[in-house]
């Protein structure tokens, strides 16, 4: 800590400084770092620090914090303002105490001092654990005191600093505090997208009561540029979130029902930096893995980790959602990095023997895949690609198996044939393999073959022989491996080489990398990329961008190529316009700026540091009567007898939306899902229009419907509940129907242009359960 009342050196703004850079900066290489550029920089021994260099610290702080509590609040009383840019911090840097010595016995009770000078006085006497100069006491007793001794104000008593330029100690507490908070975001900071929708709309499950385990499977790719990316993603609060939806009415205790009560129950799951987690009223198993879980495996399927699983229950108790994980992708600083998630829907219900019925899941059912990540601090979202969606088939136990004949080793101009085995696979369905090896190119085969293609599965079987092209070329023993990447299968055979002369070597091709910084500003400031080639005999690349000329210098140029390496410069030009994160691809080019592509390209994305004021934030009185709101009522009754149905639904004063079911009342949306500024249900009125009843009897009397709850064709106030309860009964039950469809209208009443309306499908039915048991 600098000393009170003297110049903060090189040493103390070093200390502060490197707490931010773990906070804000790039951390220390594991679970620290939001990987922000820092303004400050840390000093060198005898440097003299200005004012400006404690305004750099200060911006660091304030965007470390604006992260964690946003608007920022500190829990330093005096707060942390800048400092002035003119002054000369030098002395005014630090906290100056307030050094007027004062007699021992004129001191009060209950203040904090320091000791000055000691003289005749025994300052134990009135507090002190020792009798010696600069011991800091809080006084007691100064009855007792007497002497030549004196003291002085404790710099950290109330009042007994002079605060010069928002001093020292208040940077070095705010550094302190979100080295604390490191862990902490504010949720206003964040941005909710989803990314990756998927339904299935086809019947699954059911099916042959001796092979249970039916399942359907959305399986994702979730890719940051690097690793460090991936860590500054979690580090800063970014979580990947699932959930599930069945839609559509379903029959009370069947398959259906089973599934949409556990996928409502469970909610909606969280994948963060260090644990799994859903939010439901009964959410199921979450786990402690997240981005951090020490046992990832690095590429393979084998080493998935459970990180989510959700059981049905009573008849239906074996079946289960469940979500797992593994990466697809070893990560470092410059080599991309991916996680795969596999979500499956799993129908372990069957029947019992070949004379029942196994129900099917026939309502549609949606996988929805989201990314929360801060908008404040610009964190990229990683990007999401669906590698298996719901509607590919429900599999069964996979297995697969690779084998070739012969075994090997084969003499350049002869063949090698693979046969890839995958059980249950539907005939026509294409599975990827590609061929590598050392040395191995596309002039090595023959027959036009190429090094990436696809089996076609007939009865579960699929074949390809690739034949050794018989050159001339003197290249030595090579091994030739086909892998499926689906399976993490391969196999590999050696190569026999028969040439003899070293005659028509094809030229090496020509490799091309580009690098640089993903996200620049627009604040005039060049950035540098670095092309890196193997094998080009030229020496000029050409650069380009897409997008608007108006926001760079340069939109392309000529880049000098020696030994192999080459850079350029991209400059965002500084505006005042607010126009969001801009994103844009750099694209290498030969012969000229607007010639052949060389396939290599780079994303850049440009960061509003605009300062024009931001559009006004959205009002929040808008009311919203959520589309397609289904409430159904099931009645049945023995022999036909009587039954009565009934369905309610109920828009609440405290703004939520509500059904009954069999269980008890469900929460099916929200009508004011916006609300910020301290909005009251009474400030809106509701208008219901109750539609024709459409009825189908097939059995027993026509059902009697009867209308009660909230008035129908009126504007009523929502300062109170309202609902609507339809009711039909039936003197014989046994298949009748009866369909209304209703309309809702909500309204600010002092603003009636703020309207919204939303239809409402009220299902009534009545069932002959049959003679008594």
């Amino acid at each position: 800590m600098a000393v009170v009342g003297t110049k903060v050196t090189a040493a103390n703004y070093n200390t502060i400084q490197g707490k931010i850079q773990d906070v804000l900066g790039t951390g220390d290489g594991a679970q620290n770092g939001y990987g922000r550029a820092l303004i400050s920089s840390a000093k060198s021994s005898g440097d003299a620090i200005a004012a400006q260099d404690m305004v750099d610290l200060y911006t660091d702080l304030i965007t470390a914090r604006t992260h964690q509590t946003n608007p920022v609040t500190w829990t330093n009383a005096d707060g942390l303002a800048a400092p002035s840019s003119d002054e000369n911090v030098g002395v005014s840097a630090a906290d100056v105490g307030n050094s007027t010595p004062i007699n021992i016995e004129a001191l009060v009770n209950g203040t904090e001092y320091q000791i000055l000078s000691i003289g005749t006085s025994n300052f134990t006497l009135i507090g002190a654990s020792a009798n010696e100069v600069g011991i800091k006491f809080v006084a007691q007793n100064v009855q007792n005191g007497s002497g030549t001794g004196e003291a002085k104000l404790s710099p950290t008593s109330a009042n007994a600093e002079d605060d010069l330029a928002e001093g020292y100690l208040d940077f070095e507490a705010a550094a302190d505090e979100i080295v604390t908070d490191i862990n902490v975001h504010d949720a206003t900071n964040f941005s909710v997208t989803t990314k990756l929708s998927d339904t299935r709309t086809t019947q699954w499950g059911g099916g042959d009561y001796a092979t249970p385990g039916t399942k359907i499977t959305h399986e994702v790719e979730v890719t940051w540029l690097n690793a460090n990316e991936r860590r500054y993603f979690f580090n800063t609060g970014g979580q990947i979130i699932f959930d599930a939806d069945l839609t559509g009415a379903v029959t009370a205790n069947s398959k259906n029902d089973n599934w949409n009560t556990i996928l409502e129950n469970m909610g909606t799951i969280v994948f963060g930096k260090s644990a799994t987690s859903a939010n439901g009223s009964s959410p199921g198993t979450g786990s402690s893995i997240g981005n951090y879980y020490a046992s990832w495996g690095l590429t393979s399927v084998s080493n998935q980790a459970t990180l989510f699983t959700k059981n049905g229950s009573g008849l239906y108790a074996d079946i289960k959602y469940q979500i797992t994980a593994w990466e697809a992708a070893a990560g470092n600083a410059s080599t991309p990095s991916t996680l795969r998630f596999r979500i499956e829907l799993q129908d372990n219900d069957f029947s019992s023997g070949p004379t029942d019925v196994d129900e099917y899941v026939t309502n549609d059912i949606t996988s929805n895949v989201s990314v929360a990540h801060d908008t404040v601090l610009n964190i990229p979202s990683p990007s999401f690609t669906n590698i298996t969606v719901l509607d590919d088939g429900a599999a069964t136990q996979t297995s697969a198996s690779l084998s070739r004949t012969p075994n090997g080793p084969i003499n350049e101009g002869e063949d090698v044939t693979f046969t890839l085995q995958v059980s249950p696979s539907a005939n026509g369905t294409l599975i990827d393999y590609n061929l590598t090896g050392a040395g191995i190119e596309r002039y090595d085969l023959t027959n036009d073959q190429e090094l990436f293609d696809q089996f076609n599965m007939q009865n579960n079987t699929a074949s390809v022989t690739i034949t050794i092209s018989e050159d001339d070329v003197t290249e030595g023993a090579e091994t030739l491996t086909l892998s499926v990447p689906a399976f993490g299968l391969s196999s590999s055979i050696g190569i026999t080489d028969t040439s003899l002369t070293p005659v028509n070597v094809p030229d090496p091709v020509p490799t091309y990398s580009l690098t640089g910084p993903a996200t620049i500003n627009e604040d005039g400031t060049a950035n540098t990329y670095t092309v890196t080639t193997t094998n080009f005999t030229g020496n000029t690349l050409y650069w380009s961008i897409d997008g608007t000329v108006s926001d760079f210098t340069a939109i392309n140029g000529a880049i000098p190529i020696a030994s192999q390496t080459g850079t350029f410069d991209l400059t965002a030009i500084a505006d005042v316009t607010t126009e969001g994160p801009e994103p844009y691809t750099l694209v290498l080019r030969t012969d000229s700026i607007s010639g052949p592509e060389v396939g290599t390209s780079l994303a850049v994305e440009i960061s509003d540091t605009s300062t024009a004021t931001p559009p006004p934030p959205y009002t929040g009185d808008e009311p919203v009567v959520p589309a397609n709101i289904a409430v159904s009522g099931p009645a049945s009754n023995f022999n036909g007898g009587p039954s009565t149905a009934t369905a309610t639904y109920t828009f609440l004063s405290d703004f939520s939306i509500t059904k009954s079911t069999f269980n008890g009342s469900v929460v099916i949306g929200d009508w004011l899902p916006n609300r910020t500024q301290g909005e009251t249900a009474g400030e809106y009125e509701i208008f219901f229009t109750q539609g024709t009843a459409n009825v189908f009897q097939t059995y027993g009397s026509t059902p009697v419907l009867t209308y009660s709850g909230a008035a129908n064709s009126t504007w009523l106030t929502l300062s109170s509940n309202r609902f609507q309860t339809i009711q039909s009964y039936a003197s014989n039950s046994g298949d009748q129907q009866i369909t209304i469809q209703a309309t809702v209208q909500i309204r600010k009443i002092a603003t009636p242009a703020k309207t919204d309306s939303g239809g409402v499908t009220i299902s009534l039915s009545h069932m002959d359960l049959g003679g008594l048991f």
